[in-house]
């Protein structure tokens, strides 16, 4: 237990970190997730800006090994191959009454922009037993593409006032199908709002590991997507005859073609390459004592050995 000291009483004051965690999320703990869901588009997103307070706080972990496991909080940061099997999942609550816990995520579904993809769903849920509830949807693993980021990871706890019958939702006890996992939170909870009450929310992020192209390669039996960001035309103004007070190479090169200026970049870069010599990094890149050469001349030379503009990484 951590010890807080008074210098100048000299009292020390041992506090109990669970307890003292444990009061602050009775105190403040519904108005933090209820704001940290908001500012990551949760509400949003899932309950289309409507959101509640959590009835109690869910316990998440993922077991990486034996003596290994990550937490999931509210918005932290999960690798893919940390979440590879269904996560245990712990509450407080009446043991009489029946929950459903679904996992969806609003990002990660590569067919459909619209709706979200459903990842886990257990129906029927005696108490906080989950592995005694009703599976409607195996689990599946995060499998974030590469270049797109982090994805959202949303699960989301229902109290149920009755016995549910889940069987239109049912899924194939191995489902691998990406086109039957479209899920959208609010139209299930709003066919079904009279007989469920959310009561817990918990979410992670994940984004692109190499164990996602195996996955994609060895379960999903199918290519792997990539998608690349198409960023707009640089805007320049008009080109002036006679710029003021500006180098012309650097002028001109701002409304060259960039395919242009990495070709010439790439030429200049093979032709300087011995492939048969170890590169040699100079001890003073910026020092140049040629001042017989003009002045564009001597500053594209300097761009060149500090590695600016096209000659980036040359």
């Amino acid at each position: 237990n951590p010890v807080i000291e008074n210098f100048k009483s000299k009292i020390s004051v041992r506090l109990d970190l669970e307890e003292v965690n444990k009061t602050w999320m009775e105190e403040n703990g519904a108005t933090f997730y209820q704001t940290i869901a908001e500012h990551y588009g949760i509400w949003r997103d899932l309950f289309n800006h409507c959101f509640f307070h959590p009835k109690f706080f869910m316990d998440i972990t993922y077991n990486i090994t034996d003596s290994r496991y990550m937490p999931i909080y509210m918005g932290n940061a999960v690798a893919p191959f940390e979440a590879r099997s269904a996560p245990n999942v712990s509450y407080e609550c009446d043991p009489d009454s029946l929950y459903t816990l679904i996992l969806t995520s609003p990002d990660g579904n590569l067919q459909n922009n619209n709706t979200e993809f459903l990842h886990w769903m257990v129906g029927n849920i005696p108490g906080n037993d989950v592995k005694q509830g009703e599976v409607i949807c195996n689990y599946m693993p995060p499998f974030p593409v590469r270049d797109v980021g982090f994805n959202r990871y949303v699960f989301v706890l229902y109290e149920q006032h009755q016995k549910m019958d889940y069987s239109k939702l049912q899924k194939p006890g191995d489902c691998l199908s990406l086109s039957e996992r479209n899920f959208q939170t609010l139209d299930f909870y709003g066919e079904r709002q009279d007989e469920l009450t959310p009561a817990s929310i918990a979410f992670y992020q994940s984004q692109y590991h190499p164990c996602v192209s195996k996955y994609f390669r060895e379960t999903l039996k199918m290519k792997e997507p990539i998608y690349e960001f198409i960023h707009p035309p640089p805007y320049h103004p008009v080109q002036k005859k006679h710029p003021h007070k500006k180098p012309f190479n650097l002028y001109l090169d701002r409304y060259r073609d960039i395919r242009e200026l990495n070709e010439e970049a790439m030429k200049y870069k093979i032709k300087q390459t011995n492939p048969f010599e170890k590169f040699k990094i100079p001890k003073y890149p910026a020092v140049f004592n040629n001042r017989m050469k003009p002045t564009w001349l001597q500053l594209k030379e300097r761009h060149r050995a500090l590695n600016k503009h096209q000659w980036k990484n040359v």
